[in-house]
This record gives C-alpha cells, sequence and structure tokens, in this order.
C-alpha cells in the first residue's frame, strides 16, 4: 500500500527473504508521485475589526477580504453577523464561488444605536475542510456627544438704543464660544470694542450735545444655549464711560467720567434670536434683546446729570453675529 507522505516523487524497496539457497534475498524497488489533493483553503483578513468612537447619528465602514490560498474552488456557503449587539452592524457581500488565488469582499457599516461599547461577530461558512466556520469580532463605540466640545469665534455688530437719551450706540467686537455638543449649552468670553455716542444733555441753561466715549468689561461669562437654530445667551458686563465731553466756545469741555466711571453693578443683558429666523454655526444670525442699564458711579460732579441721560429700563441691543473664518 502507498501512502504518500508530502508532494513529489518517493521510492523505496521491498525487501523478501527466504530459505532460497541460490537468492536468499530479493529486493523489489518501489516508487510513486504523490500530488495535492485538490482542496480550497480559506484565509481571512483582517481577523478582527475595530470600528473606534462614532457618533451617534453617523456610519463607519470597513471592508474583510476571503482569500482562496488552496488548489480548487472555495465555496462560500453563507455570511452573517451574530452578536450582543449585531443590529448595530450591517454587511454586504459578493461573495459565493471564489477560485483558487482569487479574494471576495465583505462590507461592514456600523451605525451605533446607544453610547458605549458596541460589539459582534461577522460569520463566515465555507467548504473548506479544515476550516469551515470563521468568525471575525466586531466591536465599535457609540458615542452621544457627551462631554464634546466645539469652539467658535464669532464677530458680532450692531447697536444699542439708549432710551433716556433717545440716543444710540454703535457696537462691534467679538464672542469666543465653547459649545458642549449634546446639549448645546455653551459659555463665552464677550469682548465688546470701544464705542463712541452723542446724547443732548442741559448744561448753563441750554441743552448741549455731548460725547460719550464708553467701553466694557466683562464681568462674568456669557452662558446660553443653540439648540435646534434658536440661540439664547446671557451676558454680564461693566459699562464704563471713561470721558464725556461737550463742545462750547469751540472747545471741547470734560464734564465727566473718568477712570473710575462705571454702572455701579454689572449690567445683564439677555439676548435672542429674531424669531423667524434660523442661528447656525457655519452662518451666525441674528439677535435682539433688552436690559436695564444700572446708574453710573463715580463720574465727577455731573454724575447725576449723566444718569438722567444714560440710565434706566427697556434699552434695546440688536447684533449680527458672523463666524470668524
Amino acid at each position: 500500500t502507498y501512502i504518500p507522505d508530502g508532494e513529489g516523487d518517493q521510492n523505496a524497496a521491498l525487501t523478501i527473504e527466504s530459505g532460497d539457497t541460490e537468492t536468499p534475498v530479493v529486493e523489489v524497488p518501489l516508487t510513486g508521485t504523490s500530488v495535492l489533493a485538490p482542496i480550497p483553503e480559506i484565509v481571512v483578513t483582517p481577523e478582527d475589526i475595530s470600528f473606534g468612537t462614532v457618533r451617534l447619528g453617523e456610519t463607519a465602514s470597513a471592508e474583510i477580504t476571503i482569500s482562496n490560498e488552496g488548489n480548487e474552488s472555495l465555496m462560500i456557503n453563507g455570511v452573517d453577523i451574530s452578536g450582543t449587539n449585531s443590529g448595530d452592524f450591517i454587511q454586504t457581500n459578493d461573495c459565493t464561488t471564489v477560485a483558487p488565488e482569487e479574494t471576495c469582499t465583505v462590507a461592514v457599516n456600523f451605525t451605533p444605536s446607544a453610547a458605549g461599547g458596541r460589539s459582534a461577530a461577522l460569520n463566515i461558512a465555507s467548504d473548506d475542510p479544515a476550516t469551515p466556520d470563521v468568525s471575525v469580532p466586531l466591536s465599535g463605540q457609540g458615542n452621544d456627544g457627551s462631554g464634546e466640545t466645539l469652539e467658535v469665534l464669532l464677530d458680532l455688530a450692531g447697536q444699542t438704543d439708549i432710551k433716556a437719551s433717545g440716543s444710540s450706540l454703535p457696537l462691534s467686537g467679538s464672542i469666543a464660544t465653547q459649545l458642549e455638543l449634546a446639549t448645546g449649552m455653551f459659555e463665552a468670553d464677550l469682548a465688546l470694542d470701544p464705542t463712541q455716542g452723542q446724547f443732548k444733555i442741559p448744561l448753563l441753561f441750554k441743552s448741549l450735545t455731548a460725547n460719550a466715549r464708553v467701553e466694557f468689561e466683562q464681568a462674568d461669562v456669557t452662558t446660553g444655549t443653540l439648540v435646534n437654530g434658536n440661540l439664547t445667551a446671557n451676558s454680564s458686563l461693566y459699562v464704563k464711560v471713561p470721558k464725556v465731553t461737550v463742545r462750547l466756545f469751540g472747545l471741547q469741555i470734560p464734564v465727566g467720567g473718568g477712570n473710575d466711571c462705571r454702572t455701579a453693578d454689572p449690567v445683564n443683558i439677555g439676548l435672542e434670536s429674531v424669531e423667524g429666523t434660523n442661528f447656525s454655526l457655519s452662518e451666525g444670525g441674528d439677535v435682539t434683546g433688552n436690559y436695564d442699564l444700572p446708574p453710573l458711579a463715580n463720574c465727577g460732579p455731573l454724575t447725576d446729570v449723566l444718569n438722567q441721560f444714560l440710565a434706566g429700563p427697556d434699552n434695546g441691543i440688536d447684533l449680527t453675529l458672523t463666524p470668524n473664518l
């Protein structure tokens, strides 16, 4: 009986001993050539897939290659996904019969349905006699955005109306926002540029036009939300009036102000998106609000006069915010 071990030519000899006095030993040469039996051999790469972290509602993709390194066609009898979170993974493939030295591809998509670790397995059944079943572990992490923030710098331009004097001040500056993606809540640093405005004040039995330089000092971070295109925010700041002058006899006469001249309390300004508009981080939008201006303090002997025409309720503010790209 010839049972080959290995591939190629084999040689041996059959030795027969007997009582024949003339030919006590006879050797019979034995030769044979073995060839590999035609069998398929499956090889799957990679051996496992990790999709990493994927936000809820988004999809990550990967590919698995099935190769046939045997000398007979490989029959793929089935491809499916099973496991704890199998519903988060979907596969499509073009694998039926794989010729020797050829490949086919299985595409796998991962769409997490919940936050946290998600896992399953891709199962491949074939007619490989040595490895008829291959399992490829699948894993990924669902992320609902908790703790994830986005930094956005917005330029602002607009004006505020001072009801007490019927005047207005132009406004410009920027707001640096850190937005929590999961909740839409944000904190921001508001930086308003110094500005100037004019208003009427009674002085020496006549009404004069006063020029006021106005500066702003942030008292606390701006907080708010951006949800479904609607922005709301609350800012807290001090209004400073370092210089107030009137023109008299061709001269600019100081009538108040100073380094310590500012509102006694912070101004709290509430802002929200203009009704009927949509605010987006990519395009910005318009916001409006209303606030009370507390009395000024430490502005010199005419502090009370200045307050008559600056301090008071129902001051409007309208701003346009645009992304600083």
